[in-house]
């Protein structure tokens, strides 16, 4: 069968307002072949960030992608590199696949992450060989997080600082949590993420909710939202609470940044 071919859009903010200019180089880690004699090699696709808008070469928004697990689709586990030179911010990337689920379009920012990409299942553009990994993906995972048991009172938060050798957390792509446990009747989870910056500041705090045992990921703005450019971000905390009294839901949480 023919490859699914999803149409990847994106909007870029910053401190809630569109990023102004960018660019967007994606490529696919190996050739792929569709089962019928359909070949798509490793060749790069170098879009474009306008006033936070993602255009694909043709200057349209959104950039038309293979989908990298259709059944006849060889080899498995292709993925794509996104790298992104957004202005005001440093140059990061990301690991993504594309499911032929998504189809006919999806936004870049909820593609499903790969972390950390395999050496060996990188290809460089143009021909064999492999191409050298980029900076190494930051992730923070939590531990489960519990409401109190009053409602609509968060319970202990859990914090993330720097890695050795660095100054601030790095630019977060995305955050999503994982809700499990119990829910009762119209009950609603709502996990916080609040940012701590090298002025002593905080930021508004961001939110994630759910009303079942289900992962939801942050929007994209949401996520922008907790940069603040001229500061470096030295925390990030998370806790999560309930609409009702002694919940037994618990959330666990995980963020995906670019560790320079």
């Amino acid at each position: 069968m023919p490859f699914t071919q999803v149409l990847v859009t994106a909007v870029f903010t910053s401190g809630g307002k569109p990023i102004p200019v960018g660019v967007i180089t994606i490529t696919p880690s190996r050739e792929m072949t569709d089962g019928a004699g359909i070949v798509a090699t490793v060749n790069e696709t170098v879009c474009t960030i306008s006033q936070g808008i993602l255009l694909g070469p043709a200057g349209t928004p959104g950039v038309t992608l293979n989908a990298t697990d259709d059944p006849t689709t060889t080899p498995p586990n292709v993925f794509y590199t996104a790298s992104i030179e957004a202005s005001g911010h440093l140059p990061y990337q990301l690991y993504v696949s594309v499911p032929h689920a998504d189809s006919p379009q999806v936004d870049l920012l909820s593609l499903p992450q790969v972390v950390p990409p395999s050496l060996d299942n990188l290809q460089a553009p143009g021909g064999a060989g492999s191409a050298s990994l980029p900076p190494t993906s930051w992730v923070w995972l939590t531990d489960p997080l519990a409401p109190a048991a009053a409602a609509a009172t968060p319970g202990t938060s859990q914090t993330a600082t720097p890695a050795a050798g660095y100054s601030g957390i790095p630019l977060i792509a995305y955050i999503q949590a994982a809700f499990s446990g119990s829910f009762g009747m119209s009950e609603t989870a709502t996990v916080t993420i609040t940012a701590t910056y090298s002025d002593d500041t905080a930021s508004s705090a961001e939110t994630v909710s759910s009303t079942t045992a289900t992962t939801q990921q942050m929007t994209p703005a949401a996520v922008a939202t907790l940069h603040k450019n001229g500061v470096t971000m030295t925390a990030i905390a998370a806790t999560v609470e309930s609409s009702i009294a002694n919940s037994g839901v618990t959330a666990t949480v995980k963020a995906v940044g670019l560790q320079a």
